[in-house]
């Protein structure tokens, strides 16, 4: 494959490919598979590849379940409160897709749907929701109202603004804890 446009995917997608883009590098399945073999790279999902042996960071795991995931992917729930700053590392990556898409499940990745599009931002190169939609998305989620109104505490910490919150929620068709 061509050494610039491998060095420049590996750069912007935190080490991972997706065999697709090797091959429109250049490269061959064959010398895909020799990477994989050699124990040099490893499969991520199916079709995704990380291109060194050693520790998968969580920046490298959340963009191997967005390529996976495919088109409209973004990062949401607790990944992208991690990613805006106000949670610890989830040990599964969230991903949010658009309604109607079927991708194959993942054991370490949790998929969920929704109608309505959310407002995407960019954290770290990787697409995720916006803080806004963060916190209506894990209040929707808590287990009990201390618990949502600690995401929103959290965020607020964090600098999200509250108006930005009761804005987004005001647009939501569907929404739970709307009255909280």
């Amino acid at each position: 494959p061509d050494p610039g446009v491998l060095a420049a995917l590996r750069a912007r997608q935190h080490d991972v490919v997706t065999v697709a883009q090797l091959l429109g590098a250049g490269a061959d399945r064959a010398w895909i598979h020799r990477q994989v073999a050699a124990g040099h790279w490893r499969r991520l999902h199916l079709g995704v590849l990380v291109t060194h042996s050693g520790p998968v960071a969580w920046a490298s795991r959340g963009r191997a379940a967005l390529l996976s995931a495919g088109a409209g992917a973004v990062l949401s729930h607790a990944s992208a409160a991690y990613l805006h700053g106000w949670a610890p590392a989830p040990s599964r990556i969230e991903v949010l897709i658009p309604h109607g898409r079927r991708p194959r499940t993942r054991t370490d990745v949790t998929i969920r749907r929704r109608r309505e599009a959310p407002v995407v931002r960019r954290v770290r190169g990787l697409a995720v929701t916006a803080a806004p939609d963060t916190v209506l998305d894990l209040v929707a989620g808590a287990g009990g109202d201390d618990d949502a109104l600690g995401w929103v505490c959290a965020a607020v910490r964090a600098g999200t603004p509250p108006g930005a919150v009761v804005a987004r929620a005001a647009s939501r068709q569907r929404l739970a804890r709307r009255g909280l």
